[in-house]
């Protein structure tokens, strides 16, 4: 994983197949903060991967070690 911040305060993460890979298996990515310079104030970022946003949600809510509130499926917009 190529990890920088730059100069105008954009966090850049280039993953890998490799990196894919992990977070398909339900592994999340876990990006320290100070391995980039920090993010003026927020001490870790964590990525994670699921083929549905329910999927996703599990695997956040699993990293946080559950503390997330209920999953809600969100309401899908109309285009009126």
């Amino acid at each position: 994983m190529i990890k920088a911040k730059l100069s105008n305060g954009a966090l850049v993460l280039g993953i890998e197949e490799r990196n894919v890979e992990h977070l398909k298996a339900g592994h999340p990515l876990h990006l320290l903060a100070e391995e980039v310079g920090g993010f003026a104030g927020v001490t870790q970022l964590l990525i994670v991967y699921g083929e549905t946003l329910k999927k996703v949600y599990d695997e956040l809510n699993d990293a946080c070690g559950g503390q997330l509130p209920p999953f809600v499926e969100p309401q899908r917009r109309s285009d009126s």
